[in-house]
């Protein structure tokens, strides 16, 4: 299976791409520095950008799936996961690729915590408002473009 995995040099990217390679798929790293990813056999690394739409559609042609994890490296405004998620989606649905996964943040959607206990709401409540505002806002924009995406995805929360 080929695989494009954009976020490719951050620690989860770089444990997808592992794996990937470990299980016999042929992987695409997307990353701004490709001195970030040493070679390695079946591992193909593309320079670009998630904010040009171009270079975007072109990694994601011939590809069968596509796994993002993304994240901005700042916990103020960011619209990293939102511009990179409208570019992705619009280059799959451009080359017909239609598996998305995406790294989430359970924290900024609908249902977290529901299960928790009352002191876990109140300090998922209390993170959402204040250190992790932004990160949790971008999150949910980015999962709500792709819920209406009309592609096969999976979002995979992480515990914050």
């Amino acid at each position: 299976m080929k695989i494009l995995i954009f976020g490719a040099s951050g620690g989860t990217g770089r444990e997808l791409v592992r794996q990937g390679l470990a299980a016999g798929h042929q992987v695409t790293a997307f990353v701004r520095n490709p001195d970030s990813l040493a070679e390695a056999p079946g591992l193909r690394v593309v320079q670009g950008d998630v904010y040009a739409t171009v270079q975007v559609a072109a990694a994601i042609e011939g590809q069968n799936a596509v796994l993002t994890a993304l994240g901005a490296r700042t916990l103020g405004r960011s619209d990293l996961l939102q511009k990179a998620s409208a570019n992705i989606i619009a280059g799959m649905k451009r080359h017909g690729v239609k598996r998305l996964i995406v790294l989430g943040a359970a924290g900024a959607y609908r249902d977290a915590a529901k299960n928790g206990s009352s002191l876990q709401r109140f300090f998922l409540q209390v993170l959402k408002h204040t250190l992790l505002k932004h990160p949790f806002i971008s999150s949910a924009i980015q999962q709500q473009q792709v819920e209406s995406s009309g592609l096969d995805f999976t979002v995979v929360l992480r515990r914050v």
